[in-house]
């Protein structure tokens, strides 16, 4: 469930593993296939993808592939490139034991970085076993939009148990943490760097909204704004917002 293990000053950090699924491109005709993509119009002029094929999309033969790599056509994998430039990927997630702290009448902004260090103080420690559970990334911020995407004043924070406790998470000292059981979900991802709070999430937010387009199957009551890394990192800083997309 986990991948890259490495350590920081919060101790033994988990970044979350993910399956990433395919994708769809809309504004170029591309055709996805065995992890390359395409252009019908010009196949020499290139997207990449590691997605694979969406379902409903068309799926070339291996002679076809054949006849593409041949003709240096197909590259290596790279970033998932998408209308108007816009890069995201679609992604799923298992099901996870999650610690939760929630907060109603101050803004992102204003309570964010307290939820998070509520968080980091559980999983160092602050629970009725005294372990240092180490942290997992990203710490998910659910938060609840107005039509116009002002985000209201309720937000969730949210981190996944670190695996070695997931079976029995420990007690949080902390009344207002709880442990949720989170189903399994796919998501919408879209990356971003910076150091990023309501404005820039809001931004980002829309910027996917737009790519998706108004047909496209995500919640919309709801989303997640994801960070990666410690507030005392100064560069390649990774942040990124998440639409779930709805079941079939």
């Amino acid at each position: 469930m986990f991948g890259m293990i490495k350590n920081s000053l919060f101790g033994t950090t988990e970044e979350v593993e993910y399956k990433l699924l395919a994708t769809e491109t809309k504004d170029r005709g591309l055709v996805v296939a065995e992890g390359l993509v395409w252009s019908r119009e010009d196949p020499h002029q290139e997207q990449y993808t590691p997605g694979r094929v969406p379902q409903g999309k068309q799926v070339w033969s291996e002679d076809q592939l054949g006849s593409a790599r041949r003709g240096n056509v197909g590259r290596p994998c790279g970033p998932i490139i998408h209308k108007d430039g816009v890069s995201y990927e679609v992604r799923r997630y298992d099901a996870a034991k999650y610690a939760c702290v929630s907060s109603e009448g101050r803004s992102f902004d204003q309570v964010s970085g307290e939820l998070v260090r509520r968080l980091l103080m559980y999983t160092g420690g602050s629970n009725d076993q005294g372990e240092a559970m180490g942290t997992t990334i990203p710490i998910v911020i659910t938060v609840f939009p107005r039509d116009d995407g002002v985000m209201t004043r309720r937000l969730v924070a949210g981190m996944q148990i670190p695996n070695n406790y997931r079976n029995e998470p420990p007690t949080p000292t902390d009344s207002g943490i709880r442990i949720e059981d989170r189903p399994g979900m796919t998501v919408y991802a879209l990356q971003f760097g910076g150091f990023a709070g309501e404005s820039e999430y809001r931004a980002q937010a829309a910027r996917l909204i737009r790519t998706l387009g108004e047909g496209a199957p995500y919640q919309r009551k709801h989303y997640f704004c994801c960070s990666y890394d410690p507030p005392i990192k100064p560069y390649s800083r990774r942040n990124e917002v998440w639409f779930i997309q709805e079941e079939p």
